[in-house]
């Protein structure tokens, strides 16, 4: 018997209506191809603001930015943390803001820059996910 895997996709509805060939060609094929079931599922608690993100997914808070203009009043508990874009941190920043159990890099933030956010947060002993050098991060949000 084979076992389906449910897939949740948070892309650009426009981005994949400006080009059917999208979804016809390439994501319903992979979905295939893997044995997933597509769900649609609303992120709930989803605030945006340019360049930040935050949202709940299952029972994981997830943040994503890209920059770190922003300062909060407390730290903020956050699940996973991602990195995109050109946004560069420093640890004294973070620890200031967020609370991250674990940090992503995405495949947006340039090659060089990754050592030197490696090294601003060596000294945290938070686990950091590169996806330019790992390939997709894949979690279980049960």
């Amino acid at each position: 018997e084979f076992a389906y895997h449910n897939s949740y996709c948070n892309h650009d509805s426009d981005l994949i209506s400006a080009n059917v060939n999208n979804e016809k060609y390439v994501l319903n094929p992979s979905h295939n191809y893997l044995g997933l079931k597509q769900k649609n599922v609303q992120l709930y608690n989803f605030i945006s603001k340019p360049g930040i993100e935050l949202f709940s997914f299952g029972n994981k808070k997830i943040m994503r930015i890209e920059h770190t203009n922003f300062h909060t009043k407390y730290p903020i508990n956050i699940d996973i943390l991602v990195l995109s874009k050109k946004c560069t941190i420093r640890s004294e920043w973070l620890t200031q803001n967020l609370k991250p159990a674990s940090i992503i890099l995405d495949s947006s933030i340039p090659f060089w820059q990754i050592d030197k956010i490696k090294q601003a947060l060596s000294n945290l002993q938070i686990p950091l996910f590169i996806v330019g050098e790992m390939g997709a991060y894949i979690s279980n949000v049960k």
